[in-house]
């Protein structure tokens, strides 16, 4: 077993589909659920690609099978939660891996294909620099889109009262509230609206002959929807 593990979360793209003129809006669910699986696999092979890392898969046994994930199989830690609550799965999912003596912890709080190896290595050298310290990945929405640990602070998600992941500001005021270091990481965006999604279409661009940690999944869904529903679809 190594001391670093990446937690991963299995879960659906929960796009705000309100307004009809927004992009994405009118695509159907199932390609929703392609896009999702394929950010979520492109997820996956960056952070197996993190020299001395576990990375560790969380998801609802009761969900359909991605079969999209069944190749990591051999690579990845698949573990169940029953939990209600994101917040829930994610604070058992916390205690349980220093419970198991991982010594520097990434929580992936949102799937983003865009996370590179290089990012993740980073973060474990700034958990490795102080005693006793937290990384936070802060969002323009003021919510987290990971947290990096090397104490057990799974309260911080606790949930009785309310899901602190998806509140904003909750999480922040909780990390903000710990007697330890606190570095931030760079800001990003949620990939929670069409607008968002638009963007990071954009960000991808076209694919270099050696981009290392270029999302190619996540790519040719896009290319995908651009072709098919290039005239039933506003995506732009």
């Amino acid at each position: 077993m190594n001391q670093n593990a990446i937690l991963i979360f299995a879960r659906d793209l929960h796009l705000e589909r309100s307004h009809g003129d927004e992009p994405f809006a009118s695509l159907p669910w199932d390609a929703l659920d392609l896009l999702a699986s394929a950010i979520l696999s492109d997820l996956i092979e960056n952070a197996l690609r993190v020299p001395k890392t576990d990375v560790l898969l969380f998801r609802d046994p009761k969900r359909r099978v991605d079969e999209a994930l069944l190749r990591f199989h051999s690579e990845v830690g698949f573990r169940d939660s029953h939990a209600p609550l994101f917040g829930s799965m994610v604070q058992g999912a916390v205690q349980e891996t220093f419970d198991e003596g991982y010594q520097r912890v990434i929580v992936v709080l949102d799937n983003q294909p865009t996370y590179t190896p290089r990012m993740f290595q980073r973060l474990f050298s700034q958990l490795g620099y102080e005693h006793e310290c937290l990384v936070v990945g802060p969002t323009v929405e003021g919510r987290c889109y990971l947290i990096g640990m090397k104490s057990d602070y799974h309260d911080l998600f606790d949930s009785q009262q309310f899901d602190p992941t998806v509140r904003p500001y909750e999480l922040l005021k909780r990390v903000c509230a710990l007697p330890c270091e606190l570095f931030l990481a760079h800001e990003r965006y949620l990939l929670e609206t069409g607008y968002n999604l638009e963007r990071l279409k954009n960000e991808l661009g076209v694919p270099g002959e050696k981009s290392n940690g270029y999302p190619y999944r996540t790519g040719e869904v896009f290319r995908q929807f651009e072709k098919k529903y290039r005239l039933k679809y506003s995506l732009r």
